[in-house]
């Protein structure tokens, strides 16, 4: 059995590559490209790791960890957040929210 990765992203022009990137090492991909979509998705499938790309004002990153983690069938699962940072300071004020959101929350800071 593959170990499988949730990508919720949006509209990111970079989702079919990271899609096919993925596939191509080896794991299985599931895409979600809103917050409810996600949410079953994660509850359902139980992913080895959830890649959220914080793309588009309507899904809020933050409180989508937030519920996904509430879950204790997903309170284990590594989230990493793709996050584009303007600045080195917003990308500190993402870190801090991002830990007080949930300890294992790993931000990932993306091409401004």
């Amino acid at each position: 059995m593959r170990p499988m990765i949730l990508v919720v992203d949006l509209a990111s022009p970079d989702r079919s590559n990271w899609k096919s990137f993925l596939e191509n090492q080896g794991y299985e991909i599931f895409m979600a490209g809103d917050e409810d979509t996600a949410l079953r998705q994660c509850h359902s499938l139980q992913p080895d790791l959830i890649i959220l790309h914080d793309t588009l004002p309507e899904i809020d990153a933050f409180g989508l960890c937030r519920r996904l983690k509430e879950s204790p069938r997903n309170e284990l699962i590594p989230i990493v957040l793709i996050k584009a940072a303007t600045s080195p300071w917003i990308f500190l004020v993402d870190s801090m929210q991002a830990l007080r959101s949930m300890g294992n929350l790993h931000v990932a800071r993306g091409r401004t």
